[in-house]
């Protein structure tokens, strides 16, 4: 599901066309691939939506990069060379300090800072095994850290990070992976 909404979002903001037409990223619930996968994340409690200026959302947030082959920005740090990578995540405009909820609910399976670029991240397992991973986050509530060692489950929306800048950013965003 959420790599078909990946894609969608990468050809979008490639402003590539796909198979089915050109408005099937503005129309969550035409019929095909594109248009199912949405019409399914839209009936959870995260929205995907796109604006009359062809700007998308997920969860009234901005996406700001997309899924897919991207320009790294220029810098210091994993990645941070201006060179062409493969881009796993969407990146998702946060203010910082803002509570980020999970998009699914399930078990958190990992929660802390691995020291590799990716900050402070929390990955959720939901009910059908796919991991959600949530990066950069400023902190992570204590909540949180317990159920990880624990083992326990969360419902979606749960607040699992502010959202901050940790690891190798060039600011403050939330960068989703599935």
């Amino acid at each position: 599901l959420f790599k078909m909404l990946y894609n969608a979002a990468s050809k979008f903001f490639n402003k590539n066309k796909d198979d089915e037409g050109p408005n099937t990223i503005y129309n969550p619930g035409k019929s095909g691939i594109i248009g199912n996968a949405l019409e399914r994340l839209n009936k959870g409690s995260t929205k995907y939506t796109v604006d009359k200026k062809g700007n998308a959302y997920i969860g009234g947030h901005l996406i700001t990069s997309g899924y897919g082959e991207r320009i790294h920005p220029s810098g210091t740090g994993n990645k941070m060379d201006g060179k062409k990578h493969f881009h796993k995540g969407v990146d998702i405009a946060y203010k910082e300090g803002e509570a980020i909820g999970a998009f699914m609910g399930g078990q958190v399976v990992y929660a802390g800072n691995r020291n590799d670029g990716y900050g402070n991240t929390v990955e959720i397992k939901d009910k059908n095994g796919a991991i959600h991973k949530y990066h950069h986050g400023q902190s992570i509530p204590q909540a949180i850290m317990d159920a990880y060692k624990t083992g326990k489950s969360i419902k979606d929306n749960t607040v699992i990070m502010k959202a901050g800048h940790t690891g190798t950013v060039t600011g403050t965003h939330l960068d989703y992976e599935v």
